[in-house]
């Protein structure tokens, strides 16, 4: 059984060896994982605009645009993840300090 990013994991394991496997049970299954960051990536630049949010335009702006040239290693995901997750801590904050 494989979910999420292990869903990426089983179906590559079971190309590479199918003797191994009787059945496979995929949930959240990863179809195109550069495709679905470049549709995420758009729409959050597009709400940080329609929100005239320029702050955090420019700190996602910095962060280049998924693509096979930007994430083509392991290093290169690896890199955008970090910078991705810096990102959302920003924004969290952000979001707590209104509350307050």
């Amino acid at each position: 059984m494989g979910y999420s990013w292990g869903t990426k994991l089983g179906v590559n394991l079971i190309a590479k060896y199918p003797k191994l496997f009787t059945a496979y049970i995929g949930c959240g299954q990863i179809g195109d994982q550069l495709r679905s960051e470049q549709i995420g990536y758009d729409w959050l630049i597009t709400q940080l605009l329609e929100a005239g949010d320029h702050e955090n335009l420019d700190i996602l702006s910095a962060i280049p645009r998924p693509s096979k040239e930007t994430l083509s290693s392991t290093e290169d995901w690896n890199n955008y993840c970090a910078a991705l997750v810096g990102f959302v801590k920003n924004m969290e904050e952000a979001l707590l300090a209104l509350k307050s």
